[in-house]
């Protein structure tokens, strides 16, 4: 017994289905706990699970793959099964005899011969078993209307708390009794986010060198009540640590002399520097508010230097610009400052300054000029940018600049340093944490798997600000990810098809004429044999009584002719009799042969509505194999995606109609596909297909895990951005696999989903 058939038996006795144990799944003895949408407890092991959308609960993923895949490396973390065929199981029988012919076109001339010799044998065969079979529902039964049509929901439901929500009462608070507080109209301590004046600054007196000051002590000073107490107009000195390090002593003697001399060239009397007016207490609270003092400041002064290690060698001003133009804040501090005063540069070792506008400055210091001088534009009023246009590109602008980490949020605390808002400076906050404009990131499919969650760069070449958000994120939680509501979902149905019923058909007069024949033809057999063999029966009888009454030896004269007038009628009457009975053996018999032919005219056709299912499989298989699968024979119901992934393809036909064509038409998808069928790796990009009976649509897409919803949380160029997602149940996270598009008018036939906890990628930093 070879060991292919040895492992297929031992399955078949696990189980009534054919499954295959996950390949790669490491067990632990670690149990986790997960609370279902209708509070049951399910304890175990960390495996892969879906939510049931028939009860709720996490069962245990089974996936069903291509041939291929089914026999190919056992590399993945859920069970396995192969596909099959659901369709009704006349409609099977009926094309058994030419399954044989699909490619007849390309056989010998042998084979041709061969297969109508096949063709012929089994004709018969079928008719005999469809005509014993017709009469029995559950070989007929074409499917069952679930849902009223709709999609399986996705019975969601997250428990816990989240880190920051937009609802304040539903922060986490240790204290039972206490409850927030909301006064009308009041402004959620927004003033409590954003500094008015700097706590300290360099005041300038008869000293070689500034000296820090509080600005309240300052102001509370008999010397200054002319000021009013006022803050003093100050100037924003702007640096590197590469050109003045803190821990050198003469790199902070040389910046303060620069200081000081901007400051009395302006005629101020006072500036902020960063090394000394940062303050010791709350230091990470003013780091991160140094947008609202370069905001407040009366000009921006830039200080440069070759650095200790590059003195005396020749730097030129716009190297050194551009080594200061790399440092993270050098964007906010650029875009913040006073627009209608120009920017002074001082260099060390250098009396006279320069002055440049700010985009003279956009063109020497930094090197994606082209993106900065849009934000630029926007800050001065030249050109407005949208919020979201604005957070993008200045998201676009901060990632790609260095900066010595003082926070794990920094970028994401320098980008609401641009906006109204400030963020509450939390020390555990990622930067993914602290942004909380993430409706529109969250529906980007990547170009690359180990894409940054804050790379704007979309796989389908779409600008985000053409994103439209469907959903609101309510919170942010714990290990990058994010609490969203409103979206719309889907339950995918990975272990096998289901029959697909139909909610609206049309019926014809050929079609409800087959049907009726189709499904009487057992019964006029029987009925025509009875009939006509009543009548020959009858018909002799009633010949041999006009035999007797011929005679005349028995009746009187007009009891004869009476009676030989009732033979004749009756007689006749036995002849339509028996007409009737061969007629009805003749529709019988005609049926009988032609039952393969009109069994697959009654299926056949199209659906005006179908029962809504999300069907999926790993690997890839053609088309004319689905519909088999699904509905028996290749009927062309089903049609590949034009625009629904990534490896959709699509061309024009001969009527410059844009038409799916099979993904792996194109080289380089039929090498992805070949790829994953190879692969051990059990975290690899493997291909799924995605089958959608309502829009009738088949989609190839690539994917870590099976994602085992869709969630439709956004909308672009006319379709709906779904979200793929596999679901964690250990942690209750979906997790984003990959993100279709699809048509606007699924809509209909989703529900809502309730919040759920959602994350850019499994491991994403």
């Amino acid at each position: 017994m070879s060991k292919l058939k040895r492992l297929r038996i031992e399955m078949i006795a696990v189980s009534p289905h054919v499954v295959q144990k996950a390949g790669s799944w490491q067990s632990s003895e670690e149990k986790f706990r997960h609370q279902d949408s209708l509070q049951r407890v399910h304890e175990g092991p960390s495996d892969d699970r879906y939510i049931n959308p028939v009860d709720g609960r996490v069962m245990e993923l089974i996936v069903q793959c291509a041939d291929r895949v089914y026999r190919g490396p056992r590399n993945s973390t859920y069970r396995r099964t192969y596909i099959r065929n659901v369709a009704p199981i006349m409609l099977r029988v009926a094309d058994w005899p030419s399954q044989h012919l699909d490619d007849d076109e390309q056989k010998s001339r042998g084979a041709k011969i061969w297969g109508r010799f096949l063709f012929v044998v089994k004709w018969p065969i079928t008719c005999f078993v469809l005509n014993h079979i017709i009469g029995i529902p559950y070989f007929a039964m074409p499917g069952t209307v679930f849902n009223n049509g709709c999609y399986d929901p996705f019975p969601y439901r997250y428990w816990g708390y989240c880190k920051v929500t937009r609802n304040a009462a539903e922060e986490n608070s240790k204290s039972s009794d206490s409850s927030p507080t909301l006064t009308p109209g009041s402004k959620g301590e927004v003033e409590g986010y954003r500094i008015i004046e700097p706590l300290y600054l360099c005041f300038v007196g008869t000293e070689e060198y500034g000296r820090p000051r509080l600005v309240a002590d300052w102001k509370s000073d008999p010397a200054n009540q002319h000021h009013q107490y006022k803050c003093p107009e100050y100037l924003f000195i702007a640096y590197t640590t590469e050109h003045f390090s803190h821990s050198s002593l003469p790199d902070i003697k040389a910046l303060h002399s620069m200081a000081t001399q901007a400051t009395r060239a302006a005629g101020l009397t006072a500036y902020w520097v960063g090394a000394s007016c940062l303050g010791g207490e709350n230091i990470e609270e003013n780091v991160f508010r140094i947008s609202d003092i370069v905001r407040g400041a009366h000009s921006l002064v830039i200080a440069i230097s070759p650095g200790s290690n590059a003195w005396g060698q020749g730097t030129s001003t716009q190297i050194m610009l551009q080594q200061w133009g790399q440092r993270l804040w050098t964007l906010p501090e650029t875009l913040l400052a006073t627009p209608h005063r120009k920017i002074t540069v001082y260099q060390r070792g250098h009396q006279e300054p320069l002055k440049l506008t700010k985009k003279q400055l956009a063109a020497f210091a930094w090197t994606d000029s082209a993106t900065t001088r849009q934000l630029i534009d926007h800050y001065e009023g030249n050109l407005t940018l949208s919020r979201l246009e604005l957070v993008i590109v200045a998201m676009q602008s901060l990632f790609v600049r260095k900066t010595t980490q003082y926070l794990q949020g920094d970028h994401a605390y320098v980008l609401m340093g641009l906006l109204r808002l400030r963020p509450k400076i939390d020390k555990t906050d990622s930067s993914f944490q602290a942004d909380m404009l993430l409706e529109c990131l969250m529906c980007i499919l990547p170009q690359h798997p180990n894409q940054h969650w804050s790379s704007v760069a979309d796989a389908y070449n779409v600008n985000v600000w053409d994103i439209y958000p469907t959903c609101q994120i309510a919170g942010i939680c714990d290990n990058d990810t994010i609490l969203v509501d409103g979206a719309f979902g889907a339950t995918i149905h990975w272990d096998k098809f289901r029959k697909v019923a139909y909610a609206r058909r049309v019926r014809s007069w050929k079609r409800l004429a087959t049907q009726v024949i189709l499904h009487g033809a057992p019964y006029f057999f029987p009925l025509g044999m009875v009939v006509f063999t009543y009548a020959w029966d009858l018909r002799s009888l009633m010949k041999f009584i006009k035999a007797l009454l011929d005679d005349g030896n028995i009746f009187s004269s007009n009891s004869v002719e009476e009676a030989i007038h009732f033979v004749d009628v009756v007689r006749n009457w036995v002849i339509f009799s028996g007409a009737i009975g061969l007629i009805l053996i003749a529709i019988s018999c005609s049926v009988f042969i032609s039952s393969p032919y009109l069994t697959r005219l009654l299926y056949r056709g199209k659906f005006w509505g179908s029962q809504a299912w999300l069907f999926g499989f790993e690997g890839y298989t053609d088309l004319e194999t689905i519909e088999s699968q699904i509905f028996g024979s290749k009927m062309r119901r089903l049609r590949w995606s034009t625009y629904g992934s990534s490896l959709s393809r699509h061309s024009t036909n001969a009527f410059n109609e844009s038409v799916g064509i099979d993904p792996t038409m194109d080289p380089v998808v039929r090498s992805k596909v070949e790829t994953a069928i190879n692969n051990d790796r059990p975290d690899a990009v493997r291909v799924f297909t995605l089958v959608d009976t309502n829009t009738m649509t088949v989609t190839l897409f690539e994917a870590v895990k099976p994602p085992v919803a869709v969630l439709l949380c956004g909308s672009e160029g006319g379709m709906q951005r779904a979200l793929a997602c596999s679901y964690e149940w250990t942690t209750g996270v979906c997790y984003r696999e990959t993100v279709l598009k699809m048509e606007t008018t699924v809509l209909e036939k989703m529900s809502r989903v309730s919040r759920f906890r959602f994350g850019m990628s499994r491991g994403q930093t």
